[in-house]
């Protein structure tokens, strides 16, 4: 077998990729709710309750930056993927 390139993404899968990542980002978000909701006293048991909800919150954060500019980047850096 020669050795081929593999194909670029197209615009599709790069779409693709950022609605998957940021429907992940929303599930987690619910199941960190659904949490809260079911366990209260995670936030008030140990002194670092509400610190880790807030860390918890900003890898969320970034997490969804990098849904929504990842394909964008990577759009830039290969821009044959949209032809």
């Amino acid at each position: 077998m020669p050795n081929q390139p593999l194909p670029l993404p197209t615009k599709k899968h790069l779409v693709a990729t950022r609605r998957a990542i940021l429907l992940g980002v929303f599930a987690i978000a619910l199941l960190l709710a659904y949490g809260l909701l079911r366990f209260p006293s995670v936030l008030t048991a140990s002194p670092t309750g509400v610190r880790s909800l807030i860390g918890d919150c900003i890898i969320l954060v970034i997490y969804a930056l990098v849904g929504w500019s990842g394909p964008l980047i990577a759009n830039r850096i290969h821009p044959r993927s949209c032809a």
